[in-house]
């Protein structure tokens, strides 16, 4: 017989070769791994060295992104403000419910995306951001939120507090008066914010280069409804009487605004929010809900007049400190008459002025023109058969207000409503409507979705025409891959803060596309466990070396024996039931790879014994097959 040679010095010596190998593979994976995620960190995260086209528009020293380029702002002016309402969204970010908890869009996160964005904004003469509400649990995840506005001139801020949800659940609960004591989540949250608004106040840059911001004013994301709430009102002898649900939403609205201004004006004891004394609240008021009639028109100028009677205490303050209104207009598309945005402007302007107020404006017009370049839907862009419709919209309203502030001098700012598209807005306004129930609330368009950009199904009257709020942006989104991507909308002397526009850079770059970076918790999650699978393959391998010699994962090679080695033999007798069957049958195995006669032996046992079950099943099975067989053919 043949002897197949046996493994010795050489095989082992094989196997410790490949165990060098693989432990040097690993060691190299480990660094690479370790200097590419420290590269990572430095640079700011994914997609931070896509910006070619955006360093072009900008600059590419860092003295182009001071207060001073582009027209931008200068930290601490006062009103009037030049402002746009800034969210980075993403495709496929749900729109926040009044009840729900806002996304921290201003963490460190997003970080990627507003570095992309803010230079651009700038660009537009922008020198006041007006902010969603955030995430009120990991405030100090704003820091380079700040420091990058600060960078690009955009140092006056106006942050909003996130009334809806406690109005909400006033709703909820069925009662009118808020639960406004020290343990109350209404009170918790709004400290919470206050303190938030003095993070923002304060210099927090490690190189000691100043990076506070401006607080100029806060805000908040509701709104009462004129619509159903003008009829109501005949004089301001009385408040609208709770009977109703419109009057009843109406005082909860005032009970609960009043509580918040009570808590930053302070008495005896001094401010709860004493960051918020010196910034005035801007008390929104969206007047594109409201039909363009004249009794409606009348009923505005009266709204306007009789809230400082019915909550004297919200408009206690003077100066710099003052509420003022944000009035928020849509300005409609396809109009069968055009929009009278000067007209009610004026109406409206005439009114402050004799009742001593001051009013900052926030407009929005939608894009709705084919764009072949956008891989997603339609934007609103110059491409020689249609003219950017967005552009000149805003451009004219500017100019409106520029001609109502001269004669009326009332108004305190004009504010874009907002820099980026919003795929899931659907025909909501920038706030909350307080209404009598929180479903009507949402405001929810049935027919849109998430990840669509939605045309006629996601619609809103406003006077004879229509708007399309989810194109409101000044910017388009798309989604390519995992990265959400922006490109801007505006054009070289149109629509600017800035003189005639011509400070504003044609924009010739492709879609600007960025991660969301992940948390540094989860970095760190990551990491270690990654070094935890490492660390514990080379372990595997370094044991396995030192141990047995031999690292391969599959089993060993059987060994063919020698011929000199022992060989040993098995019997198993066979003793059928049956008796014609029996005749001592002996089955015999022989052996040299098993170690004793008792192992062959219950190797053939073991094997005869299995093979036997099978047999017996085969029979029965067989058996039963020709049973049923025949008493299939003895009925038929």
């Amino acid at each position: 017989m043949a002897q197949t040679p046996q493994r010795g010095r050489g095989a082992s010596k094989g196997k410790m070769w490949r165990a060098g190998k693989r432990i040097a593979a690993a060691l190299c994976v480990a660094v690479l791994a370790a200097a590419g995620w420290a590269r990572w960190r430095r640079a700011g995260g994914w997609g931070a060295g896509s910006g070619a086209g955006l360093d072009a528009l900008v600059g590419d020293e860092p003295a182009a992104r001071q207060l001073s380029a582009g027209g931008g702002g200068t930290c601490g002016s006062d009103f009037p403000i030049k402002g746009i309402q800034y969210v980075p969204h993403v495709v496929g970010e749900p729109y926040p419910h009044p009840q729900s908890n806002p996304d921290n869009a201003y963490s460190q996160g997003f970080k990627l995306m507003y570095e992309r964005d803010l230079p651009l904004i700038r660009q537009l003469g922008v020198d006041t951001v007006r902010l969603r509400p955030w995430g009120g649990h990991s405030a100090g995840d704003r820091s380079s939120f700040k420091s990058a506005l600060r960078k690009n001139g955009l140092c006056n801020v106006i942050p909003t507090f996130q009334m809806a949800k406690h109005y909400t659940q006033m709703v909820l609960d069925d009662t009118d008066q808020p639960d406004t004591g020290t343990s109350s989540a209404l009170h918790k949250d709004f400290i919470r914010f206050a303190a938030d608004v003095e993070r923002f106040k304060q210099n927090s840059d490690p190189y000691g280069q100043s990076d506070s911001l401006n607080v100029l004013a806060w805000s908040v994301d509701l709104s009462v409804d004129l619509e159903d709430l003008i009829p109501l009102m005949t004089s301001c002898a009385a408040v609208p009487s709770a009977s109703s649900e419109t009057g009843r939403a109406f005082n909860r609205y005032v009970t609960l605004l009043t509580a918040l201004v009570t808590w930053v004006q302070g008495g005896d004891s001094g401010s709860n929010a004493p960051s918020l004394q010196n910034a005035a609240l801007l008390l929104p008021l969206d007047l594109s809900r409201i039909p363009m009639t004249r009794d409606y028109e009348k009923g505005i100028q009266t709204f306007i007049g009789c809230v400082p009677k019915w909550a004297p205490q919200i408009f206690e303050g003077t100066g710099k400190g003052a509420a003022r209104w944000l009035l928020s207009f849509a300005l409609p598309r396809d109009s069968a008459t055009p929009y009278p945005f000067r007209k009610l402007l004026s109406t409206i302007a005439y009114q402050l002025r004799k009742n001593k107020q001051r009013a900052v404006i926030m407009a929005s017009s939608q894009s709705l023109a084919p764009d072949p370049g956008n891989p997603n839907t339609l934007v609103d862009i110059s491409n020689g058969s249609y003219p950017p419709t967005q552009q000149y919209s805003l451009q004219d309203a500017r100019a409106d207000y520029q001609y109502v502030d001269t004669h009326t001098k009332t108004l305190d700012g004009f504010i874009l409503d907002e820099w980026q598209d919003d795929w899931d807005r659907g025909i909501r306004g920038p706030f909350f409507l307080a209404l009598s129930s929180v479903h009507d609330m949402r405001e929810e368009c049935i027919a849109g979705g998430r990840f669509s950009h939605d045309i006629k199904r996601c619609i809103r009257r406003v006077g004879s025409g229509w708007v399309y709020p989810e194109f409101f942006g000044m910017a388009k989104i798309s989604s390519v891959f995992w990265t959400h991507c922006s490109k801007p909308k505006f054009h070289q002397g149109l629509f600017s803060f800035v003189g005639d526009g011509s400070n504003v850079a044609a924009w010739k770059y492709p879609l600007q596309c960025r991660r969301i970076l992940p948390s540094w918790t989860w970095e760190c999650i990551a990491a270690g466990l990654a070094v935890l699978v490492i660390g514990l393959q080379l372990f595997e391998s370094c044991a396995k070396v030192c141990t047995e010699g031999d690292v391969s994962d599959d089993e060993p090679e059987d060994e063919m024996p020698a011929e000199d080695d022992p060989q040993y033999v098995g019997y198993v007798r066979i003793d059928p039931k049956e008796p014609r069957l029996r005749g001592g049958h002996v089955l015999e195995m022989a052996s040299k790879r098993m170690r004793s006669d008792a192992e062959v032996g219950w190797w053939l046992h073991s094997h005869m014994t299995t093979q036997m079950a099978t047999l017996e099943k085969q029979l029965f099975a067989e058996a039963n097959a020709q049973r049923a067989a025949r008493d299939r053919r003895r009925h038929l």
